[in-house]
């Protein structure tokens, strides 16, 4: 199994297309395979499993090219300060925005303005009551402090009008980076009862699941504060 893998990410797929552009499907773990060739256009996805400086390697295939290379990556949230969330920072870090359906203002979204009713406890164990959890949670605008139902109309209409805003302004210009989140297209009561179930389980000093969503739900850079 294991000289398996390794031959899986050694693999390497050449193709070419009838115009003439070669395409090259390569391993990123394997750092060989992102060196020696000049490609104009690289593509890489989930970098967040990607071993430090390999990024690097990637980019550098472009440099013959001048302005006319591009490197686009691609990833869920990776941890704090690695090669994914370096890369991030330097762009001009363009956030997914909604348009309040009551003041018009626009706001990124953000876990923060997520709100349910604190009381829906069973007993005084603390267990969450999760039916009135995913019935009472609502996205409250920052602006006008509106709430916003939990429907898939409701989040129709604020990606209808939603647009990237740009976070960081005085990034370069060629540095362009794109953001969103699970909120702006999945109930916000499933992921309040998600969020609780994940605290819950740090209790017992478990902090995977509580990972996973800020990772992989919002998309968000895990710092541990241990």
């Amino acid at each position: 199994l294991h000289r398996l893998i390794r031959r899986q990410r050694q693999m390497c797929i050449r193709d070419r297309f009838n115009n003439g552009m070669t395409l090259w499907v390569r391993g990123a773990y394997n750092k060989k395979n992102l060196q020696r060739r000049s490609i104009r256009w690289v593509f890489g996805d989930e970098t967040w499993q990607w071993p430090t400086g390999n990024m690097a390697e990637a980019e550098a295939r472009t440099t013959a090219f001048g302005w006319l290379g591009k490197c686009v990556f691609i990833s869920q949230g990776s941890e704090w300060e690695d090669d994914t969330h370096k890369k991030f920072l330097s762009t001009d870090q363009r956030e997914w925005c909604y348009k309040c359906l009551h003041c018009g203002e626009y706001s990124p979204y953000r876990w923060e303005n997520i709100e349910w009713d604190s009381s829906a406890r069973y007993d005084e164990t603390g267990e969450w009551d999760y039916e009135k959890i995913n019935s009472s949670t609502a996205l409250k605008c920052p602006h006008c402090g509106e709430y916003i139902a939990d429907t898939d109309k409701n989040r129709y209409l604020l990606n209808q009008n939603g647009k990237y805003i740009s976070q960081n302004p005085k990034a370069s210009q060629q540095k362009v980076g794109f953001h969103w989140n699970s909120l702006c297209s999945m109930s916000w009561g499933a992921l309040a009862e998600m969020y609780l179930r994940a605290k819950k389980s740090t209790d017992i000093g478990d902090i995977s699941d509580l990972k996973n969503f800020y990772q992989k739900r919002l998309g968000v850079f895990w710092q541990d504060l241990t």
